[in-house]
Parts: structure tokens; C-alpha cells; sequence
């Protein structure tokens, strides 16, 4: 039969303090790795959140800039849809209308961190709001296609490579 040690008046034995000790620890570790994980997930939302409010908001007034001056160039002199819509560097496109000289564009100052779109008629700018990180932002396309105007805007993620943030601007290039 096996016989329990019986702990005298005098305290703990030393494999009960050791035992309780590493419990402790370890319980400790666990709650502060899973409070770190939560934070860092946390934080990944809200900056996610942040973007795409800001992609929203970039664009719908966008395209509502430039369907406008689509529009507006149509009831001047028939001038209406978008010719060409070219490249100009990494910052900057230009929107060139149909059978006139009129030139709208879209330019990124990353200094300021704003995406401005500039017209005779009308203009838009927002500032790139300061919480989302990014190495990079440039245009990444910008033309007409099958009668649609297609303008992306790339961020690239200051931690990883994979992490898809773009902000791509499809309209129908037509006065209707």
C-alpha cells in the first residue's frame, strides 16, 4: 500500500511550491500570448476598416467626379465621352475628352498623402487617412477600355507583400 507523505505544521514542500509555480507561469504565458494575438488581430481589422472606408469614399466621389465631367463635356459642344486616358508617370493620369483640348487629372501626391482629381469643371481631393501604413502608392493602370474607363491605384503594404490594397475605378465612358 502507498503511503502519502503528511505534510507537517511547518509549510509547503518544496515540490508543491515548484508545481503551483509552473502552473502559474504557464498560465501566465498563455493568457499574455492570446491577449498579444487578440491585439495584433485587433489592429488588423481596424486598419482594414480604415482602407476601405477610404477606398469607398475615394471611389464613389471618383467616379461621380468624372461621370460628371463625362456629362457636362457632352452638353458643350457634343464633347462627351473620354478619348484616351493616359499614364503620365507612377502619380499621375490624364483623361484627354473626345474632339476638344479638354484634360482632366488624377494625381497622387504621396509627400502629402492625397489623391486629387482636377478638371476645368470640377475637383476632388482626400487625404489618405495617416492609421493605414503603406510603402507605396502609385497608379498602377489607367486607360479606356471596351468603352469602359478603368483607373487602378496600388498600395503597397509596408509589412507584406500579399496583402492585397488597390483601389480600382471602373466607368462607363458614355454621356448616357
Amino acid at each position: 500500500m502507498i503511503t502519502m507523505v503528511k505534510l507537517n505544521k511547518k509549510g509547503y514542500l518544496a515540490v508543491e511550491v515548484i508545481l503551483a509555480s509552473v502552473v502559474a507561469v504557464s498560465i501566465a504565458v498563455f493568457l499574455i500570448d492570446l491577449t498579444v494575438k487578440m491585439v495584433n488581430k485587433t489592429n488588423d481589422n481596424y486598419t482594414n476598416t480604415l482602407f476601405l472606408t477610404d477606398k469607398a469614399l475615394i471611389t464613389n466621389n471618383l467616379r461621380k467626379e468624372i461621370k460628371q465631367d463625362i456629362i457636362q463635356n457632352g452638353n458643350i459642344n457634343n464633347i462627351g465621352e473620354i478619348e484616351k486616358a493616359t499614364l503620365i508617370d507612377d502619380y499621375t493620369c490624364e483623361l484627354k475628352f473626345k474632339n476638344s483640348n479638354v484634360t482632366s487629372n488624377i494625381n497622387i501626391n504621396s509627400t502629402k498623402d492625397t489623391i486629387t482629381y482636377s478638371s476645368e469643371y470640377s475637383g476632388y481631393s482626400k487625404k489618405i487617412n495617416k492609421d493605414i501604413k503603406y510603402s507605396s502608392i502609385y497608379i498602377d493602370k489607367c486607360g479606356v477600355e471596351n468603352n469602359y474607363l478603368i483607373i487602378k491605384i496600388n498600395f503597397e503594404d509596408i509589412f507584406t507583400t500579399n496583402n492585397n490594397r488597390d483601389i480600382e475605378i471602373v466607368l462607363y465612358n458614355s454621356t448616357k
